[in-house]
């Protein structure tokens, strides 16, 4: 569909472009709130899987400690003081904690 615009009046003009921007403003509303359920729905999901797995986690003690009070509880990356003391010779079981 092509329109001839050069035969329109200026008021018509005027009345065509504001309806343009209200159907416009109309879609984009409408779009940003099917986009905000969506986002509302991935938070819900993702909350209610990652605080339940952090719960589920079992708590987790020191698992290594030095004889200055540093410990580390086997996750992640081991940590500098515990690098430092391998590198220079000691061996991971030295700073083993017993278990009660």
């Amino acid at each position: 569909m092509t329109v001839d615009y050069s035969k329109f009046t200026l008021q018509e003009l005027n009345d065509v472009i504001a309806k343009a921007v209200a159907a416009r403003n109309k879609l984009i509303a409408a779009r940003r709130m099917q986009l905000l359920t969506e986002l509302n729905e991935l938070d819900r999901l993702s909350n209610s899987r990652s605080s339940k797995a952090f719960n589920d986690r079992p708590s987790a003690n020191a698992i290594y400690k030095d004889n200055i009070g540093n410990s580390w509880r086997g996750r992640g990356r081991i940590p500098q003081w515990l690098r430092n003391h391998l590198d220079s010779g000691a061996k991971l079981e030295d700073f083993k904690v017993e278990e009660k």
